[in-house]
């Protein structure tokens, strides 16, 4: 998660500079927006959905190294400072800031309660991500239709979305990967019945490793201290006739255990 939050302040700060260095150049800003009524023009589309197209086309890039998807998000915090530098024409540097404060503030309370919280959240990805589509489809609707209400609504619609997935995310981030053990007396990915008998005097377990190789006899304090519970554990351990001890009956000292020889 360090990496993660590193990688992310770097692009925050990248982006931040990219706006900054366009949005007080008037020069630059006159390339992409009219001066006077801050409408862009074809070249100020283009950079405006620059970032929607680098997100549709990001799974290309997402299939090879990591350098080159390190790359392509620095890429992207840049080209969204780009397309966000007309900010500093349309407000003030107090209300930038203030709005960046706010925004920090949000982003790192929904981040630590999506870390530290212990409800399962992973099912809201589906609908958040449903949302999001509508969201930007309402959002490049009302570019054309002007509506102050709509406008209202596509803001306040924005920030539940992106407060779930900020949550949903940093919980997915966080999340170690499982290893699914198969249940004692089953194989992996079968249903069939445990394939050994019964046991009365001990009690048997399988431990599977990685491998599904590996057995465990676990018993009572009184059935640890008994010489059938070593020699029990030495015929399990054994993978070939040769290797069992000379006076090692099964018969005689374990006689109602059917143990598999394979695994």
């Amino acid at each position: 998660m360090n990496k993660v939050y590193s990688a992310m302040s770097l692009g925050l700060l990248l982006t931040f500079a990219a706006a900054w260095a366009v949005g007080s150049n008037p020069g630059l800003l006159s390339i992409m927006l009219d001066p006077q009524t801050l409408q862009p023009n074809i070249l100020g589309y283009i950079v405006m959905f620059a970032p929607l197209a680098m997100i549709l086309f990001s799974g290309a890039v997402l299939k090879r190294s990591a350098a080159a998807v390190r790359t392509f998000f620095y890429a992207f915090s840049a080209v969204m400072g780009i397309s966000m530098a007309w900010i500093f024409v349309a407000y003030t540097g107090v209300s930038i800031a203030q709005i960046f404060l706010v925004t920090s503030i949000g982003f790192a309370g929904l981040s630590l309660w999506g870390y530290t919280t212990k409800r399962d959240i992973s099912g809201w990805g589906s609908f958040l991500i449903m949302g999001l589509i509508g969201l930007i489809a309402a959002m490049i609707i009302n570019i054309f239709l002007a509506s102050p209400a709509m406008h209202f609504a596509i803001s306040a619609i924005g920030v539940l979305i992106f407060a779930g997935l900020t949550a949903y995310d940093t919980q997915k981030k966080s999340s170690k990967p499982t290893l699914t053990m198969p249940t004692p007396g089953t194989r992996s990915g079968s249903t069939n019945p445990p394939p050994w008998g019964r046991c009365r005097s001990i009690s048997i377990s399988s431990t599977c490793s990685c491998s599904c190789s590996a057995f465990s006899a676990t018993a009572t304090e009184t059935d640890r201290r008994s010489p059938e519970l070593a020699f029990s554990q030495e015929l399990m351990a054994a993978d070939h006739p040769d290797r069992r001890h000379p006076s090692l009956r099964p018969k005689t000292i374990i006689q109602d255990i059917d143990i598999p020889r394979h695994w």
